[in-house]
């Protein structure tokens, strides 16, 4: 069985097809819930899809309800608790967590109006906020660390040359001044040799100091959004697939590429509904 991760956009369009149909959505949503009965599909829940569903239920209370039935039909209740929650996890126990360890505890209910939403937002709230203390964070260690490079280069390197070589080493540095800098609080990763065997922190590592180096290097703005990439693409890494047409997360997933090999295979639109359609 093929597990996914849908991120918001996508859930949007099964709900409610795009118009004009360009790719056309129209009867995916059933065949995409045919391949879950079945069991050929699995679908993955996702803390940033219920933040979705509670904000469109202040304005489109109707459409919440239709996208918060489907997605639960989808998941069968079961959601994976936020990525901070099981790197965590991962480093107390030095492996990676089973399937039942990595959900989340608070109950998703069959119906919306039975949702504890005071308890989904206070889930993302802290989610949101380590996002923006982790990310200032890696702000001064990126800049620290490509500084250092350009003066053992012998100086006189332009700034970007000092980011790119940081860009390229990133594997080697997460497994060395990263592991370093968290084996002081959790002793149990000083004994593993890659920290891949720890996939959620490892894909969080990945992809804040990825994030930080298309900031700085090629201007991209950071964005509060960037939470919700950041957590389909933690989500995708215990998956098979990850469906999106997010321009941004797809550039990000690109650069890492050139460093990593990513576990698991971008569906945009149109593959995604050929996947359904095969």
């Amino acid at each position: 069985m093929k597990r996914l991760v849908l991120d918001n956009m996508i859930v949007n369009h099964l709900v409610q097809p795009p118009d004009p149909p360009e790719p056309d959505y129209r009867g995916a949503r059933q065949l995409l819930e045919a391949r879950v009965q079945s069991r050929r599909l699995g679908v993955l829940g996702s803390i940033p899809l219920l933040e979705e569903v509670i904000g469109t239920h202040r304005r489109l209370p109707e459409k919440a309800t239709q996208m918060y039935d489907f997605y639960h039909r989808l998941t069968r209740g079961e959601f994976l608790k936020p990525w901070n929650d099981r790197a965590r996890q991962e480093l107390d126990k030095g492996s990676a967590l089973t399937q039942p360890e990595s959900l989340l505890e608070l109950s998703v209910p069959r119906s919306l109006d039975k949702l504890n939403v005071r308890a989904v937002n206070k889930e993302v709230y802290k989610v949101k906020k380590e996002f923006e203390r982790t990310w200032r964070d890696t702000v001064e260690q990126v800049r620290e660390r490509s500084a250092q490079l350009r003066v053992a280069k012998g100086g006189g390197f332009p700034e970007e040359e000092g980011l790119d070589e940081f860009f390229r080493q990133l594997p080697d540095f997460i497994n060395s001044e990263v592991r370093n800098a968290f084996s002081k609080t959790y002793r149990s990763i000083a004994d593993i040799p890659d920290l891949k065997a720890l996939p959620s922190f490892y894909a969080f590592q990945l992809f804040i100091y990825t994030k930080v180096y298309q900031s700085l290097r090629d201007g991209l703005k950071f964005s509060q959004g960037d939470w919700h990439d950041l957590s389909h693409f933690v989500d995708a890494w215990t998956a098979d697939c990850l469906a999106t047409d997010d321009r941004k997360l797809i550039r990000t997933c690109d650069r890492i590429r050139e460093i990593e090999v990513l576990p698991f295979n971008i569906l945009q639109s149109g593959d995604f509904i050929a996947l359904l359609r095969a």
